[in-house]
């Protein structure tokens, strides 16, 4: 008998689009290049919404009041910054599903699409989970700029199948301004998101080694 995933790891294509602006800057000394090899920056600064030293985002909630959507037509999308954008259809989908603790934050310059939410957490049991890897730790805001290993992944507490709801990580995954948590739905509605048609959904099984 196949043995069904424990939930599927959510995300969108890239939507080729950067929350945290165009302005950059080259890491300037060998300790930052050490985290990552540019940095973003916002009226000539280090941008407030990450932290100075490594590059990582440090400020959750920072949305950018201008920030341009260059593919509007992807129900689910991820910006290379690290945000999962959504349309009024994947907001209408969880809503017509009773989806619960989930937000839709709306871009004020894109007023029918939203930046998706989860608060419902899964914490990764880090001693059991396989091939994951923490890099680069941050003396500055005490964090590790590189998070590596989502292959292997078991979370504490979970031992069966969920199979509704939709979840986000305890940890934030990839490396620097990149990092995000990851957007876990249960079984039952992956698969009628998947049946929905939602354009640029992309879902990826969580199986226990």
């Amino acid at each position: 008998m196949k043995t069904q995933p424990i939930a599927y790891i959510l995300s969108g294509l890239h939507n080729d689009s950067y929350m945290l602006g165009e302005e950059t800057r080259e890491a300037a000394t060998v300790e930052e290049r050490e985290f990552f090899d540019w940095r973003f920056v916002k009226n000539g600064k280090q941008h407030p919404a990450t932290c100075p030293k490594c590059g990582r985002k440090i400020d959750p909630a920072y949305i950018d009041p201008c920030f341009k959507l260059s593919k509007r037509r992807l129900d689910i999308g991820s910006t290379y910054d690290g945000y999962t954008i959504v349309s009024e259809k994947f907001k209408a989908f969880c809503e017509s599903r009773n989806v619960k603790d989930v937000e839709f934050v709306v871009l004020p310059s894109q007023p029918e699409h939203y930046r998706l939410v989860a608060h419902n957490i899964l914490k990764v049991d880090t001693e059991k989970s396989q091939g994951l890897r923490f890099l680069y730790h941050c003396d500055l805001c005490q964090k590790y700029a590189g998070v590596f290993g989502t292959g292997g992944l078991r979370f504490k507490g979970v031992d069966s199948p969920i199979t509704q709801g939709i979840f986000r990580s305890d940890l934030e995954f990839a490396q620097a301004h990149e990092q995000s948590p990851l957007i876990v739905a249960g079984n039952e509605l992956a698969a009628s998101m998947k049946a929905s048609g939602l354009r640029g959904l992309s879902l990826t099984k969580i199986e226990y080694r």
